[in-house]
């Protein structure tokens, strides 16, 4: 089920592989090849085996079977080393230890934005929680599709749009520089909405900046933004010295599969600070919707953290499964000319979820969108930028 099929070897589906011409002249013949035969010699060093688990590409990173593949094959071709049975797999376990270690770098940034709100230089950002002026009955919902199609909508032809973002010193990594496309449109769109929902329908409700959690109820003060803006750099920098001390201590960071997240080299960290404002500008937009325009004032706050994370989210959720479920049906993926896209879709599945805990978590906290804002920003950012490659020379 491998999602680059007819990139890799011109055929519409990977279970074709056996048949596809150019799979075939790399095996040195002209008819079908049969999986798990030896192609050639391995005494002579030009020995070709297809195997085929059930898999999709990245699926075979976290793959018994694929792995057990893979393992047969050196123990055939390799000199040395310890015979082990290919099932003898225990790295599951460190796959699923570095899993809660992400989990619990989540609960830990939060934990600590709550305690430095409680020390006196972060403690002036603690407020009530500002009345709601959001959308209410049946509108909410149609505001809620809209906000979870537009995303999807335009990710592959946003994407397309990054591409004209050509690598340079200012944006060194091309993938990020599509996200950031992405994340910067849709920005735009979402507060065009806003900006006209709100003067067109909202106004006369007397909403204001300080219901949509933007300033204090007179003013924006910009000394309290800075404040927030300090707080996100302090819990950001003691999640990055608990990564730190994880990869000193286990040579390990913080992952799942594909869902990982790496400490910056300094040569990263000079790209993130190119990056880090386009994505925090997203996330800011992004917060003014989730609190203030969708806010759910009445119901628990169990429900609107579970709206907010539907929300940015859900989406993502449906585009998958749209995606996925004709590929695990033996076709292909919905859209089978956009696989890499399509691969690195999946990552926004978690990221997302968790803007959306950050998101909720501060503005429950402090009335206002910025210190999640600023968290999400400095967060996504990093992940980000330490899991591309740099395609222009630094």
């Amino acid at each position: 089920m491998d999602e680059f099929s007819v990139l890799m070897w011109g055929v519409p589906r990977g279970a074709d592989a056996p048949k596809s011409p150019k799979l075939q002249k790399v095996f040195g013949t002209d008819s079908t090849i049969e999986p798990g035969k030896i192609y050639g010699s391995i005494a002579d060093g030009n020995a070709r085996v297809l195997y085929q688990p059930k898999n999709t590409h990245p699926g075979d990173h976290i793959s018994k079977v694929a792995i057990g593949y893979s393992i047969d094959w050196f123990a055939q071709t390799l000199k040395g080393g310890r015979a082990i049975a290919s099932s003898n797999q225990i790295w599951i376990w460190k796959e699923l230890g570095t899993f809660v270690g992400f989990i619990g770098f989540v609960f830990f940034i939060l934990g600590l934005g709550g305690a430095l709100l409680g020390a006196k230089t972060f403690a002036p950002l603690a407020r009530a929680l500002p009345v709601t002026k959001g959308i209410k009955g049946g509108g909410w919902w149609i505001g809620a599709v809209i906000a979870m199609a537009i995303p999807v909508l335009t990710f592959f032809p946003f994407f397309s749009v990054g591409n004209i973002v050509k690598a340079s010193w200012l944006f060194p990594e091309a993938i990020t520089s599509q996200i950031m496309t992405w994340a910067l449109l849709n920005g735009l769109i979402s507060l065009v909405l806003f900006l006209f929902w709100h003067f067109v329908l909202n106004k006369k409700a007397e909403a204001s900046a300080f219901n949509y959690g933007l300033r204090e109820p007179n003013k924006l003060y910009l000394g309290l933004v800075g404040r927030d803006l300090l707080l996100a750099a302090a819990v950001t920098i003691g999640g990055g010295l608990l990564l730190l001390a994880e990869d000193f201590f286990f040579k390990a960071d913080f992952r799942l599969w594909i869902l990982a997240l790496k400490p910056l080299s300094p040569l990263q960290f000079g790209i993130f600070l190119r990056y880090v404002i386009p994505f925090t500008a997203f996330f800011l937009v992004s917060g003014i919707v989730l609190n203030g325009q969708m806010r759910l004032g009445e119901a628990k706050p169990a429900t609107r953290y579970f709206a907010n994370i539907m929300l940015l989210a859900g989406g993502f959720l449906v585009f998958l499964a749209a995606e996925y479920i004709p590929l695990f049906m033996g076709g292909t993926l919905l859209t089978a000319s956009e696989p890499l896209n399509t691969i690195v879709a999946i990552q926004f599945l978690p990221l997302m979820i968790v803007a959306a805990l950050v998101s909720t978590w501060f503005f429950e906290r402090t009335g206002r969108v910025w210190a999640g804002a600023f968290v999400n920003g400095i967060f996504v950012t990093w992940y980000i930028v330490a899991g591309q490659a740099v395609h222009f020379p630094l």
